[in-house]
């Protein structure tokens, strides 16, 4: 193994380790038995509601031709 390599495996090694120490920890459990979340609740109902577009556009013609 190369110096250069070796200089990068011990810190890698080093870190992963300890991310994988740190998620097996037992608090997880305890914030689970907590107790009901607030929750809110709405109503809904039905009513009307009008759907209109407008659109741009012209209402008379660009362009007329004439049949003789």
């Amino acid at each position: 193994m190369t110096k250069h390599a070796r200089f990068f495996l011990l810190p890698s090694f080093i870190l992963i380790s300890a991310a994988l120490i740190a998620g097996c920890n037992d608090k997880g459990e305890e914030k689970a038995h907590v107790g009901e979340p607030q929750v809110t609740v709405h109503i809904v109902k039905t009513a009307p509601l009008e759907v209109k577009t407008e659109l741009p556009g012209r209402t008379n013609a660009y362009r007329i031709a004439e049949v003789r």
